[in-house]
């Protein structure tokens, strides 16, 4: 069967169920995380002459369905993003291929109403749970893929979600990001957040069930043998370990979990040392792939030097540089929209950091902790992208608007949660001076009241 039939068939039952379901809100949510590592034409945008196959299901299901018309929430997050939408717009008019620039700017678009719809609409715990519990359905989904990919030296054949597109890597798993790199990526802005469940009150059963999924994911990123992935989640830990003791959530009952977790990963990287030293000493035959990224690096400084301002316009980047992709996202991203285009996505992600961080103080404990997690994860993901073009792969942009929905909805459900609480305290007070107004009156109709004598 084509992929792009199955493509159509999967799109159409996904739609035929959100028909039918009354559910519309938490089965959209789960969709999001599910579908998110898929690189077909369900969650995914793909070029191919420059058509869009497949509109962005869930996100036009979201808005179809949003339910009862309320006011829409804007943070500076979202007002920084559209800013940085509008500018990518107008790099497009430098574009050798303006159509293609107009394309990546439709993706950000996407991505940018997913950010909206989460923040306004993941209102409290419960759809917070709903978009984690997809998350990890779809991180469960891609390590049995990848490890069935390492341990047969095979692919299941799932070309239509991505899975074996282009070059073949069957000692390095790819899960269906189709790259060993793209798909550590994703892993470790994943990883920080699944940890932190470890250190979370729940269920025995459900702590064992995370746990193991933690486990296996370790492994599964281990098969990536992506180097840049090793260290970005190595350094997240160790900054997570800091936040933590900056909060004061180190404690016995920590200590005494996270021991297991310390010992799993020793064993692992003691198990796979071989491999693992064989693929960080390894730099291409002859060192052809470090000269090929100096190179690369070298032509994304010159197209910033030749067109500081609007750049070469987005996706344009191997048009402009003998079909060559630069290794440094940050270097492609100042050569596509200028510096003003890099300031501004730095800008993007300084606010998703000022917003994480409010949630890290807040006084719940759950959403600190979580909140701990994304900022780590994003941690991963900055240090991911200095060696790789990572950025440009869809999923991984969707990640980073998922992720800030994510804070910016904690941050407004931590506001209820603390609105809550001062009226009740207040209704509590209110209830006290009743009943001491009360008993005075009670003591006035007996003659037994007693007025406080005056200061000498």
């Amino acid at each position: 069967m084509p992929d792009s039939v199955l493509n159509g068939i999967v799109f159409i039952l996904l739609a035929v169920f959100l028909i039918l379901t009354r559910q519309k809100k938490q089965y959209l949510l789960i969709c999001l995380g599910i579908l998110l590592p898929l690189q077909g034409g369900i969650y995914n945008l793909r070029v191919e002459e420059h058509i869009i196959k497949f509109m962005y299901f869930p996100i036009v299901a979201l808005w179809l369905f949003r339910g009862k018309k309320k006011r829409l929430f804007f943070s500076q997050i979202a007002i920084v993003g559209l800013v940085l939408i509008f500018w990518s717009i107008l790099t497009s008019f430098t574009a050798k291929d303006p159509v293609l620039s107009l394309f990546e700017v439709s993706r950000y678009l996407v991505v940018f109403f997913m950010y909206v719809y989460i923040t306004n609409h993941c209102d409290d715990k419960k759809s917070l749970g709903y978009i984690l519990l997809s998350l990890f359905i779809g991180l469960f989904i891609q390590d049995l893929i990848s490890f069935y990919q390492n341990r047969t030296g095979t692919y299941l054949g799932l070309t239509a979600f991505g899975e074996g597109f282009g070059r073949l890597w069957f000692w390095r798993s790819t899960g269906t990001l189709r790259w060993p790199n793209v798909f550590g990526a994703y892993l470790v802005f994943v990883l920080p957040i699944l940890v932190s469940m470890m250190f979370i009150p729940m269920r025995r059963k459900y702590l064992i069930s995370l746990g193991g999924l933690l486990g296996f994911t370790i492994l599964i990123l281990i098969f990536t043998y992506s180097r840049s992935s090793w260290v970005a989640f190595a350094f997240s830990m160790i900054v997570f370990l800091l936040l933590y003791f900056w909060r004061g959530l180190i404690t016995p009952k920590f200590m005494k979990r996270v021991l297991p977790f310390a010992l799993a990963t020793t064993a692992f990287i003691v198990y796979y040392s071989g491999p693992i030293i064989e693929r960080w000493e390894y730099r291409g035959r002859n060192n052809a792939g470090i000269e090929h990224r100096y190179k690369t690096a070298d032509i994304a400084i010159d197209l910033i030097s030749d067109n500081p301002i609007l750049g070469v316009g987005l996706r344009n980047f191997s048009l402009n540089a003998n079909n060559s992709i630069v290794h440094n996202s940050y270097l492609r991203l100042g050569a596509e929209t200028g510096i003003p285009g890099l300031v501004l996505y730095f800008l993007l992600l300084a606010m998703i950091f000022k917003e994480g961080l409010k949630v890290v103080k807040s006084k719940d404990l759950l959403l600190s902790r979580i909140a701990i997690a994304i900022l780590c994860g994003y941690l991963s993901f900055f240090i991911v992208n200095l060696t790789g073009p990572e950025l440009r792969w869809f999923p991984i942009l969707a990640q980073v608007w998922l992720f800030a929905g994510l804070l910016s909805a904690m941050k407004r459900i931590d506001m209820k949660i603390r609105y809550q609480e001062r009226l009740n305290k207040k209704n509590k007070i209110s209830e006290v001076t009743k009943t001491q107004n009360k008993d005075l009156k009670l003591q006035i109709e007996n003659n037994n009241f007693i007025p406080p004598s005056k200061p000498h």
